[in-house]
């Protein structure tokens, strides 16, 4: 196995990429919480009632979506793992799509607190997406947090299935 970004793993056979997270960093931490106080629960309380608030939070926090390429066969398979179990697959001929472009997105979260202040998180993502032609935004591939990290993945995409890149605003 090679490992060569953090949300990217590649073996001879497939290349396996994590588009994100399901639920958004404010639930993502109230996952967290929920585990800690299943935790305490279990300690303190009931364990059935702990064990329960744990899987919820585990639920919340680690359950994401993620694509998988078999390079041999040319398929695109994407799916949502929820606890650690690949659900919803969704399996695509690779070799109906033609482009690959890279798209920049803004991701804005807001919370709030109980003394009513609110902050605001805004990330930028990078997202690599398979498209059949120019004018069609296609299926999602892989997400960066850095430009130089997504435009060399697209490169290797590019290079490896014989796609076109096509130069988006990003």
């Amino acid at each position: 196995m090679k490992i060569n970004s953090a949300n990217t793993i590649a073996h001879q056979n497939y290349l396996r990429y994590k588009l994100g997270k399901l639920m958004p960093p404010v639930a993502i931490y109230g996952g967290y919480l929920f585990m800690i106080a299943g935790i305490f629960s279990i300690v303190f309380g009931n364990p059935f009632i702990g064990t329960g608030v744990i899987l919820l939070g585990i639920l919340i926090s680690f359950t994401y979506r993620g694509v998988i390429i078999d390079v041999t066969k040319r398929k695109v398979l994407t799916f949502t793992s929820m606890f650690w179990i690949k659900r919803d697959k969704q399996e695509k001929d690779l070799t109906q799509y033609q482009i690959v472009t890279v798209n920049r997105t803004k991701l804005r979260y807001r919370s709030y607190s109980w003394m009513n202040k609110s902050a605001i998180f805004t990330r930028d993502y990078y997202t690599i997406f398979l498209s059949k032609d120019m004018s069609k935004r296609g299926i999602p591939v892989a997400t960066f947090n850095q430009k130089a990290a997504a435009l060399q993945e697209v490169r290797k995409l590019e290079t490896l299935f014989d796609l076109k890149y096509q130069a988006t605003n990003v």
